[in-house]
């Protein structure tokens, strides 16, 4: 479902249109027409009203959802009561052919032609202009549902709880909530949770700040609310009765749903934190901050405050548990300049007790330069290279700093605060980051706090010998290689990040050829993981790549080198 609601919420708007399939209508010259049936991979019946969607092959669907930008006018159609589509002004190119269940089939899930699972894209298709493309059928796998009752300390049931689920993807380095669409508790403290693939879940329920009164209008069949705080409310709970995500038992859906998951809910006293924001001259600061829990799997992992025109601010109902408080432009959304001067502050906090009188200071950035050295020396012609500073522990909405640079190759980052990545974001064809030195220590995926002193002492290496690993996928006995995403990533752990200029990806072609370039001499990984059931994490991090690493090709390439390796077919284990 989180794909469902993911893609929903992402479509441009389109003018009002004819939702039954337009078979009878011809395609614009140079246009295609693509036609199929939708229908359940369960009973073979029609799925009607069903949203089909041509989604260009360059969307990023890893992960437990995708973002889809699409003109419904002339890249979607709906089902008819036979399951049947047709689009009919499809422009050629190449394209996965999703499917995606009506908000009121929650039976079922979204899946892509040739897809093996649900929420999987499938197997894109080529559309020639002006071609009539046929036969793109599309079965839609059922949901599953986690099923159980709510209770309090003393084993009555509790009504109106929501309750949630997170999944436990392999290599993944937390929980991934699902939906934030709750499944709340009846009279008798039952929920279910509906439109869940096969996999392994934590089951939780958030915290209430208080009891809720239901109260009748006069005259009106509605009520009004009424929240009555308690000194100690329920707190977020995972399965059975857990405060930690660690704790939190594991739910495992393989085939059928899953029923008598009870939660009995913890209760503790929320907290207060009260203090004052300084800026770095002392001058209390009017401003937005915000605290961030660790490890939160709440629909509001962060909760605003705003300090006064004295720099006072007092935050209440705070559950106990790890945080961060953060102030200062770009850190966040919503959180502003202190006293009209870019000054930050990120500083971890541990709730376990009322916090009064605590005292904030904000700090500025600061500015640092560097260079671009080219290991070769320097070239005819020097590439167009662009550099920026990157925060190693991102906060909602942080930014990235692109630094300034000169014809000498000298580079400057202002307001730097806090730890910090460089990253090479634009480079040429042909040219490589070899790495990036501080005071002449290898820092390329190391997150650095800088330090005035360490203005000027910051170098980006260049190299114009960048090297290729080519190979073949081998597929499983006498069967092709079949589809593959190659993943090169180097041996030091430090590196295990995507966003690492030592992490590549590149998609094995239909007879199992593959080639990655760009790569700087070192010692690498490489692994060819199959695209039928691969689920990784949204934002993959160090475990995603320790799963990897166990069955991973190790090589060694040098400068301006090409390395030729065969890989075996590796699945994703879940």
């Amino acid at each position: 479902m989180a794909l469902i609601l993911a893609l929903l919420l992402q479509l441009v708007q389109a003018p009002p249109r004819d939702t039954a399939p337009q078979r009878d209508r011809a395609a614009p010259p140079g246009n295609a027409s693509v036609s199929g049936r939708v229908y359940s991979a369960a009973t073979g019946g029609a799925v009607r009203g069903a949203l089909v969607v041509l989604a260009p092959v360059s969307t990023p669907f890893e992960g437990s959802s995708f973002r889809v930008p699409v003109d419904l006018a002339k890249s979607g159609a709906s089902t008819d009561a036979t399951g049947r589509f047709q689009v009919t002004s499809a422009v050629p190119g190449v394209y996965y052919v999703v499917a995606i269940p009506s908000s009121y089939a929650g039976r079922y899930l979204a899946a892509g032609f040739g897809a093996v699972r649900g929420n999987d894209p499938g197997k894109p298709i080529t559309i020639a202009g002006g071609a009539d493309v046929r036969g793109i059928d599309i079965a839609l796998p059922s949901t599953l549902a986690i099923e159980g009752r709510v209770f309090d300390e003393g084993g009555d049931p509790l009504s109106r709880i929501p309750v949630f689920a997170a999944r436990l993807l392999p290599g993944s380095d937390s929980a991934e909530r699902v939906s934030s669409v709750a499944g709340l508790t009846d009279d008798l403290g039952r929920y279910r949770l509906y439109g869940l693939e096969a996999g392994t879940y934590l089951v939780f329920s958030e915290g209430r700040a208080g009891v809720m009164f239901f109260e009748p209008l006069a005259g009106r069949g509605m009520s009004s609310l009424t929240i009555q705080q308690e000194r100690e409310p329920f707190v977020l709970t995972l399965h059975p009765s857990a405060l930690t995500e660690a704790e939190g038992q594991r739910v495992r859906l393989s085939g059928q749903d899953v029923t008598g998951i009870d939660i009995t809910l913890r209760r503790a006293r929320r907290l207060q934190l009260s203090g004052t924001l300084l800026d770095s001259q002392g001058t209390p600061a009017s401003t937005n901050a915000m605290l961030v829990r660790k490890g939160a799997l709440g629909v509001l992992p962060e909760r605003s405050f705003h300090s006064n025109e004295q720099g006072r601010f007092s935050v209440s109902g705070i559950e106990p548990g790890e945080y961060r408080l953060i102030a200062g432009p770009g850190m966040g959304s919503g959180l502003a300049y202190i006293n009209g001067r870019t000054e930050f502050v990120e500083m971890p906090l541990t709730m376990a007790t009322d916090i009064p009188d605590m005292v904030v200071v904000t700090q500025p950035g600061i500015g640092l330069a560097g260079q671009v050295v080219f290991s070769e020396g320097p070239p005819a012609s020097p590439p167009k290279i662009r550099i920026a500073f990157r925060r190693a522990e991102t906060t909602p909405a942080s930014r990235e700093i692109v630094a300034t640079s000169d014809d000498e190759f000298r580079f400057y980052g202002s307001d730097l605060f806090g730890s910090q990545l460089v990253r090479v974001t634009e480079l040429p064809a042909g040219w490589v980051l070899k790495a990036v030195t501080l005071a002449g220590a290898d820092i390329t995926d190391v997150p650095t706090v800088f330090k005035e002193a360490d203005n000027g002492q910051l170098q980006v290496v260049l190299s114009s010998k960048a090297s290729t690993l080519e190979g073949t996928v081998r597929g499983e006995g006498s069967s092709a290689a079949g589809d593959a995403t190659v993943y090169v990533f180097s041996e030091d752990r430090s590196g295990w990040r995507m966003s690492s200029p030592r992490t590549h990806k590149s998609a094995a072609g239909a007879n199992g050829k593959f080639s990655v370039g760009g790569l700087a001499a070192g010692r690498y990984y490489a692994i060819a993981v199959a695209r039928e059931g691969f689920r990784p994490a949204a934002n993959p991090g160090e475990s995603f790549f320790e799963l990897l690493s166990k069955d991973a090709t190790a090589f060694v390439i040098g400068d301006d080198d090409r390395r030729t390796v065969e890989l075996p077919l590796w699945r994703w284990p879940e």
